[in-house]
């Protein structure tokens, strides 16, 4: 999803506008993500959305980097309970007044459970309820522990006990039996956003309707994939190069029999060294569309994986999207 960082010179730009063109996107339900702590500014990128044809677009209170949180946006926003409240207020009042010449969208939020401790948020869920929000992405770590540690799914039980808004939830679900086990204790919840999970796995979202894992061929394709549309947009393979090794971080463990294979990807300097090493890796595995076997621990997720599927194949279909039959919130253990 494209960040779009909006500020009072009311522009965006150049790749900011091409990543949410309509035409590039046919068939992805996209739903743009803003950056700003300016509310004028904040409803200007909203309207301008509005009339590219989406109809939703997510204020991004979640972002941790310093980057973004040292100009005062993303997850900075949250550190000040009060100064959030008042840019909602303002952004919230002025939506209503353009929606009355032009088209808004509504507006949903991702938030973190916290800037610096778990203590503040009462506090964020308190100012969430207070406005029309469709929607509030909850993961649940605070702004200073960036992706370290575990997602707190305490914190998060607090946004689905006390949040009147419909929840989101993200954060470290990287196979089925994580999603799994966190719709059952948390059923209420909307759905699930998987993020550096599918990174990891690009199978998952087959896996979690109960299909296979990802095969030695379908990666090889998918990196191909990637890799050219990098080597397209980033103008060559220099500034392609980073994101592609940085991928391989998480695939390695894939190949649990080919570290060497992966170190000289890792190491390779230049597009030809770098095509070799890869399929050097690849043809080690062989060319048959054989499923990937990762190492021990995340062979034995996936067994619990299968048992899961099995289960919730039994009971109808894994509950990802939330249930329609109107049943309300009820925490687990409560």
């Amino acid at each position: 999803t494209p960040f779009l960082s909006a500020n009072s010179t009311h522009s965006f730009k150049k790749k900011e506008k091409r990543e949410v063109l309509p035409e590039l996107n046919r068939g992805i339900p996209l739903i743009p993500q803003i950056l700003s702590n300016d509310p004028d500014a904040f409803v200007w990128a909203s309207v301008q959305m509005a009339m590219l044809g989406y109809r939703e677009v997510n204020l991004n209170l979640g972002c941790p980097s310093p980057a973004v949180t040292g100009s005062g946006r993303g997850a900075a926003m949250i550190a000040d309970p009060d100064g959030l409240d008042r840019f909602l207020d303002a952004a919230f009042r002025k939506l209503e007044e353009a929606g009355r010449s032009c088209r808004v969208p509504v507006i949903s939020a991702k938030t973190r459970s916290g800037a610096s401790d778990r203590s503040e948020t009462p506090a964020l869920i308190t100012v969430f309820n207070r406005y029309p929000f469709s929607e509030i992405i909850v993961h649940p770590r605070l702004k200073k522990e960036l992706y370290r540690g575990k997602a707190d799914w305490d914190a998060f039980e607090m946004f689905y006990v006390y949040c009147t808004k419909p929840l989101a939830y993200s954060g470290d679900i990287r196979t089925v039996s994580d999603a799994e086990r966190f719709m059952n204790r948390f059923p209420g919840t909307g759905h699930i956003m998987i993020g550096r999970g599918a990174v990891a796995d690009p199978a998952i979202f087959r896996e979690l309707k109960g299909g296979s894992g990802m095969t030695s061929g379908e990666l090889s394709l998918f990196h191909d994939a990637v890799l050219e549309n990098r080597l397209r947009e980033m103008h060559g393979f220099d500034r392609a190069a980073g994101g592609m090794k940085e991928l391989w971080f998480y695939w390695k463990r894939f190949f649990p029999c080919g570290e060497e294979a992966v170190k000289r990807i890792l190491r390779s300097r230049g597009e030809e060294e770098y095509r070799k090493a890869v399929r050097e890796l690849f043809s080690s595995v062989g060319e048959s569309p054989t499923e990937l076997q990762p190492p021990a621990d995340r062979r034995a997720a996936l067994k619990e994986d299968a048992q899961v599927r099995r289960a919730a194949r039994a009971r109808s279909e894994i509950a990802i999207e939330k249930s329609t039959s109107g049943d309300g919130k009820t925490a687990a253990g409560s």
